[in-house]
């Protein structure tokens, strides 16, 4: 069993929650121009992501709104720098992640791994069966908690790729290093998902039940 490509459906879990909302290059023309209504609804999409990129980046913790509510003005506040409207969620992406690390290299390393969880962050979209939702939500609740077991340069590498479909080319413009080791850090993130999907029989059985 290719090691990749069973982490990638595992993960894919997620892609259900990473949905870009259509219509949002309108609404930062409108933003910028100074409607009211439009900076809500903009302000709306944009706290929804963050604090999802939050979350699955930083694994959460004490520290989780203080971080969501920094990146949020920090998005803001620039705004009017955004050049090109349809790259605008690699551009939020971007602050939010170096607002994250920014924040973190204040802070005890072990603050990193003080996980919390954040039922609002994993919702189960589109699924109306309640015993179906509950399954759902133990299966991300669960691969969050491996996903948090993995070194943070290696997890913001894995949540980029799976969860938003960022390249290794995007992935390292968006974290600052070279393409080859943002290369690095999604194979070795992957290696070691998978490992931990391996060890847990709940999620071995999910898997096997999928790929038969």
């Amino acid at each position: 069993m290719e090691m990749s490509i069973a982490s990638v459906r595992i993960m894919s879990q997620f892609s259900k929650i990473s949905a870009v909302a259509t219509g949002h290059e309108d609404l930062l023309t409108r933003s910028t121009a100074g409607d009211r209504a439009a900076k809500e609804e903009l302000a709306r999409i944009c706290l929804a992501r963050i604090r999802r990129t939050v979350f699955l980046v930083s694994s959460g913790g004490q520290d989780l709104d203080d971080i969501v509510q920094t990146a949020l003005i920090r998005v803001f506040k620039k705004l009017h720098t955004v050049r090109n409207p349809a790259s605008f969620f690699s551009w939020l992406d971007k602050i939010t992640i170096n607002t994250t690390r920014e924040h973190y290299r204040r802070r005890p390393l072990e603050k990193l791994f003080s996980l919390t969880k954040e039922p609002d962050v994993l919702p189960a979209e589109g699924i109306t069966d309640p015993s179906q939702q509950l399954e759902n939500r133990r299966l991300l609740e669960q691969i969050t908690v491996h996903l948090h077991g993995i070194r943070v340069k290696k997890r913001t590498a894995l949540v980029l790729s799976i969860v938003y479909g960022y390249s290794v080319s995007e992935i390292a413009q968006l974290t600052g290093c070279s393409k080859e080791t943002a290369k690095k850090r999604l194979q070795h993130g992957r290696r070691e998902m998978m490992a931990k999907v391996r060890r847990d029989k709940y999620l071995s059985r999910v898997f096997e039940e999928t790929t038969k």
